[in-house]
């Protein structure tokens, strides 16, 4: 996914209305998607982003299953 693109602005719209507190039904209707585990993925992608920053800062401390030890 390249910067400054439309997808990328739709995962940054995504992501950042679910970490203001708005509900996922309400997000995915934003989207214009019918199935809410499309939108779902945009919380896994959250997921590993914070998982990726961590292991950026604090090398070898996320476990190979994504458990941080």
């Amino acid at each position: 996914m390249r910067e400054g693109s439309p997808h990328w602005l739709r995962h940054t719209f995504a992501k950042a209305a679910l970490l203001t507190g708005q509900s996922m039904r309400d997000v995915a209707g934003a989207l214009g998607h019918a199935d809410l585990a499309t939108t779902m993925i945009y919380t896994e992608q959250e997921a590993r982003d914070l998982i990726d920053a961590w292991e950026r800062v604090r090398p070898g401390s996320v476990a190979t299953d994504g458990q941080v030890l």
